[in-house]
Parts: C-alpha cells; sequence; structure tokens
C-alpha cells in the first residue's frame, strides 16, 4: 500500500456520441455551410422586402403625381363652368359615362349657358326651343338658372320625347348641335344625373375644393422650377456663347 493517497477518478459516459477530432472538424464545416445557406437565404428575402418596398412608394408617388394633374383640371374647371369642385367632379363622372372627356363636358356646359342666355332675351331658336318645352331658363328672381339645374330639368323634357329627328333638332335648338350626341345621356333624365352621382361618391372619384387647391399649388411650382432650369441655361448660354464663338 502506497503511503500517499490514491487520487482515482472514474469517468462514466456514453462513447458512442464520441467523434474523432478530423470528423469533429467536418462537422463543424457542416455547420458553416449550414449557416451560410441560412444567411443567404434571409438576405434574399430582406434585399426582395426592400425592393418590394421601393416599388410600392415608387408606385405610389407615380400615382399622386398622377391624380394630382386630374385635381388640378377639375378645379379650373369649376372656376370656368362657375360649379363647385364637387358638382363638377359628380358631372364628369356622368359625361365619362357618356363617352365626353372632361374639356367635352366644359365645352356642352358652355353651349347650353350660351343657348340660355339667348333664351332669356327671347331670341333664336334657343327661346322657341325652351317655350316648346315649357322651361324657364331663369329663376324667380329673374337670374339665369344653374348650368347643372338648367340641365337636368332638360333631360328630364328630352326623356320623355321618342327618339328621332325632330327630338334631335330640339336639343340642337335648346343645347347645341354636340349635345345631339349626349342625347343618350339626356335620355336618363334627372335620375340619371343624380344616380351618376351617387355613383362617383361609391367610387371615390368626387374631388374636394382642399386637393384641388393643393394640385394647383404643385403644378404651379413645378413649373416654376422647370422655367427656374430654364433660366439657369439662358444665363450659362449667355456666359459660354461668346466664348465658344471666338474659338
Amino acid at each position: 500500500m502506497s503511503d500517499k493517497n490514491d487520487i482515482r477518478i472514474d469517468v462514466v459516459g456514453d462513447a458512442d456520441g464520441f467523434h474523432a477530432p478530423g470528423e469533429a472538424e467536418r462537422d463543424l464545416d457542416r455547420l458553416k455551410v449550414a449557416a451560410l445557406a441560412t444567411g443567404g437565404a434571409l438576405t434574399t428575402m430582406a434585399t426582395g422586402a426592400a425592393g418590394a418596398m421601393a416599388a410600392w412608394a415608387t408606385a405610389q408617388v407615380a400615382a399622386t403625381f398622377a391624380i394630382k394633374d386630374t385635381a388640378d383640371e377639375v378645379g379650373k374647371l369649376a372656376q370656368r363652368m362657375g360649379e363647385s369642385v364637387t358638382s363638377v367632379s359628380e358631372l364628369r363622372h356622368a359625361f365619362n359615362m357618356a363617352g365626353a372627356d372632361a374639356e367635352q363636358m366644359a365645352g356642352l356646359m358652355k353651349s347650353l349657358e350660351t343657348k340660355a342666355q339667348d333664351a332669356a332675351k327671347g331670341t333664336g331658336q334657343a327661346a322657341a326651343a325652351y317655350k316648346a318645352m315649357e322651361i324657364s331658363v331663369t329663376d324667380g328672381n329673374g337670374a339665369l338658372k344653374d348650368g347643372r339645374v338648367l340641365l337636368e330639368e332638360v333631360a328630364d323634357r328630352v326623356a320623355g320625347y321618342r327618339d328621332g329627328a325632330a327630338k334631335a333638332a330640339l336639343v340642337q335648338d335648346a343645347l347645341g348641335g354636340s349635345w345631339v350626341k349626349m342625347i343618350p345621356l339626356l335620355n336618363g333624365g334627372a335620375d340619371g344625373f343624380r344616380d351618376a352621382a351617387k355613383e362617383a361618391h361609391e367610387l371615390g372619384v368626387v374631388f374636394d375644393e382642399k386637393l384641388t387647391k393643393q394640385s394647383a399649388e404643385l403644378n404651379d411650382n413645378l413649373t416654376r422650377i422647370k422655367t427656374a432650369a430654364e433660366g439657369a441655361k439662358i444665363a450659362l448660354g449667355s456666359e459660354l456663347l461668346p466664348v465658344v464663338r471666338n474659338l
């Protein structure tokens, strides 16, 4: 027996999971490859998500710039026609459904106004046409009726007449020659215009004064930027052209 204390350590374990150094290195390499593959997939997903967000943002900006021109146009039409922005938006939808764009609508409404003025004076074929329809173009105070109000009254009368040459002639005399193509729209009567107005609100195509004003201001500012750029070119040209000419 030894004089010194014997120290014995018993190691108990399962040797099945033990790997030799070489195999352990290969396991580590496989883990690295798996980690790299996972990282690559995550990078691809992140890149794809970033690209989708950028595309979405670009689309939103493009949509904003597209609608600003329409809003600006509606605002200017409202001023030209003497109607509210809401009323012009509603009428615009009705005319669009009948195949007429905003500029054509403005021209048609101007023709109606001109004919109504003639009728109020008691002159021309317009006076006879409105008398035949039993419609007064003026209100109780003697002022010319609002264009939309008068249009709906005429539509109600026209809708009750049989289609044909006589009806087309009446429309031409009362509203102007361009309105003959709009007889299908008039045939809906006042209810047709009201239904179109309701649908315009449901579809979200009715503009408000704030949006049309902001759109007009944005377009004006963009025009100023373009003009300023042109001014810079003129100034640069004034400095460089004499030099280039003397080369």
